[in-house]
């Protein structure tokens, strides 16, 4: 089903260097109470769609200093967890996710 969603680029560094890749490294990470604001934002705008979605990204969102606090966040407010990632330290958050998490 489409939706509308909000790309949210938590941090902006990666633990990979990939050719194809379009970030520009750096070594900031945003703040939880961004990510809370602009997710309450965003999930308050009236949208022509039914559904909205908050992804988490980056850089490798799973390199957030508080990536556990960030999902629990966006899980309140959205109900589960969208994010983009190579997958690489996912074994290490396993814990983290939930069966309807879109991981």
């Amino acid at each position: 089903m489409p939706s509308n969603f909000l790309d949210l680029h938590i941090v902006d560094f990666c633990q990979l260097n990939c050719k194809h890749c379009y970030l520009k490294k750096g070594k900031r990470a945003m703040p939880l109470d961004m990510l809370r604001a602009f997710s309450e934002d965003f999930l308050q705008i009236d949208f022509p769609l039914p559904r909205s979605d908050l992804i988490l990204s980056g850089g490798k969102p799973l390199l957030h200093p508080k990536f556990v606090e960030a999902c629990n966040i966006v899980r309140t407010l959205n109900g589960h967890i969208t994010m983009s990632t190579n997958g690489i330290l996912i074994p290490k958050f396993i814990h983290t996710f939930k069966r309807n998490d879109g991981i």
